[in-house]
């Protein structure tokens, strides 16, 4: 019986989950077979959780935030999808140069994909309530800007 050997197999790597979100081009697609999303506020609520305790050893210097320790979101498992298998898009031109089949992960991933996206609408809202006569305003536009364009766009 032949053994297999995994670190041949499989490519594995350390990634945050800003490089993960953020490969130019990359699509991730989830297979039908795969759960609907299924997590309730208590697994939401943990994930944050995760996510502050990680946050704060970074802050308080406890590990560097380029550190091997951090991981505080746990494996998230994709493989290489030929573009030509099973992606249906209704425009042919939004094909992404490069899909990674999401096989783990799944939930975690699409939670923050969505809070991405409410952060990123909340921020708008503050953004657009603070009047351009302001002091503030200046601040407060180009601090939300930041966010939006350079920190969560990049999960949604």
């Amino acid at each position: 019986m032949a053994v297999l050997n995994i670190e041949k197999s499989f490519l594995t790597e350390n990634r945050s989950v800003l490089d993960f979100l953020n490969q130019s081009g990359q699509g991730l697609y989830i297979p039908l077979y795969q759960r609907d999303y299924s997590w309730d506020s208590d697994n939401i609520e943990q994930l944050l959780e995760d996510l502050t305790r990680g946050v704060q050893r970074i802050a308080s210097g406890e590990v560097s935030d380029d550190s091997k320790e951090i991981r505080f979101l746990g494996t998230i498992i994709t493989v290489i999808e030929p573009i030509e298998n099973n992606i249906y898009p209704v425009d042919v031109q939004a094909i992404p140069a490069r899909i990674e089949k999401l096989i783990d992960g799944q939930q975690r991933v699409s939670t923050i994909a969505l809070m991405a996206m409410l952060l990123t609408k909340r921020l708008t809202e503050i953004k657009n309530k603070v009047k351009p006569d302001n002091v503030i305003y200046e601040q407060i536009n180009e601090i939300c800007n930041i966010w939006i364009d350079q920190k969560l766009y990049v999960c949604i």
